[in-house]
């Protein structure tokens, strides 16, 4: 039996310009014909009597050798349990940060903070129920490397990580809503 992580999350998938994600991607990887940005902001239970947190992704859509995937920019984490595992061990741009995800009636907000900048925000209604989909599996591209003591490049070569998740709807709503993006320093949305 395995055991699986739920959680309640809100992704906003759209197109933004070509030129904006090429700009973004380190090689390996190249843009597909599709300019598509995925924003997931998520809670999360992982369950073993744990308290849920808060995630959350920004990437781009990226190829690489003929597999699509996403590119994450920025992963917001509200604990640092969360933070190091994917960060340590795959590479994940995981940082610590406020994620907020709240639904009241039909009403949702979601943000990013950090640094005391809310980098990302979304506001949204609810319109309705939509079929569920079926299970599925996606890939995200992540780049593993530790920067060099000097300061100077790389303690070692820096790897390409697949990242394959197999994942399934339990409900599925439509939100007409809108995405407001921020300039942060540091997170580069």
């Amino acid at each position: 039996t395995s055991v699986g992580t739920w959680a309640t999350s809100l992704t906003i998938i759209y197109e933004t310009d070509p030129a904006a994600i090429a700009a973004v991607l380190p090689p390996p990887l190249v843009p597909t014909s599709d300019p598509v940005v995925r924003l997931t902001i998520a809670t999360v239970d992982i369950g073993r009597g744990l308290p849920p947190f808060g995630a959350g992704s920004f990437g781009v859509q990226a190829e690489h050798e003929g597999t699509i995937g996403d590119y994450a920019l920025v992963m917001p984490m509200t604990t640092e349990q969360a933070v190091i595992g994917g960060r340590e061990t795959f590479g994940e741009p995981k940082k610590l940060a406020e994620v907020t995800l709240t639904r009241e009636g039909n009403t949702v907000r979601a943000a990013f903070t950090r640094m005391g900048v809310t980098f990302v925000e979304v506001n949204g209604t609810i319109t309705g129920d939509l079929p569920l989909t079926p299970e599925q599996t996606r890939t995200s591209f992540y780049l593993k490397f530790l920067p060099a003591v000097n300061g100077k490049g790389f303690d070692g070569q820096p790897e390409l990580v697949y990242c394959r998740r197999v994942e399934g709807t339990r409900k599925l709503e439509a939100v007409d809503g809108e995405v407001i993006l921020r300039d942060s320093r540091f997170d580069p949305v």
